[in-house]
Order: C-alpha cells, then sequence, then structure tokens
C-alpha cells in the first residue's frame, strides 16, 4: 500500500474510515436484535406438542363413513363443474 501523499488522500481516507465506522455501528445494533428472531428449542418443542394436540382433535372431529365420504362428494362435484366451464366455453361465440 502507498502512503498518502497529499491532504485531499489524507480527507479521503479519514472519510472513508468514518463511513466504516457507521456501518460498523449498524452492524453492532442489527446482532443485538437477532435473539428476538430466532426461538429456543423449549419454545420450538411446546409449539410442536400444541399442534400436534390441536390437529389431533380436528382428526378426531369427524368419525365413521362420513371421513370418506365427504371428499368423495367434493372431488365428484369439481370435477362436473369443472366439466361445465369448459363445456361452455367450447361452445361460447366470441
Amino acid at each position: 500500500m502507498t502512503k498518502p501523499t497529499s491532504a485531499i488522500d489524507l480527507a479521503v481516507i479519514k472519510s472513508d474510515i468514518s463511513y466504516i465506522k457507521i456501518d460498523l455501528g449498524e452492524i453492532k445494533g442489527s446482532l443485538k436484535g437477532l435473539p428476538t428472531l430466532f426461538a429456543s428449542k423449549e419454545e420450538l418443542k411446546d409449539v410442536a406438542k400444541e399442534t400436534e394436540i390441536r390437529l389431533g382433535v380436528l382428526e378426531n372431529a369427524i368419525q365413521g363413513p362420513k371421513r370418506y365420504i365427504i371428499p368423495i362428494i367434493t372431488a365428484i362435484f369439481s370435477s362436473v363443474v369443472t366439466f361445465l366451464v369448459i363445456q361452455y366455453l367450447e361452445h361460447v361465440e366470441v
């Protein structure tokens, strides 16, 4: 690295250093906020347990043949609607 030879070079270097100090201050500030972005393992385990409990309740809410008939009826209905829309679009004159 060459030595600065004029006062202008020294001023430029000094301003660069001040910008670097500002950037470092911003980086330090953002690093202090990182722990609030992440959850601990215990918190994640608690959330996973709560989610499993809620999913278990939802799965057990529909019992018997309803559990299988409702999706079949929904699939049939959506396929009929799709077929009707396609037929309509094929016969529409533009």
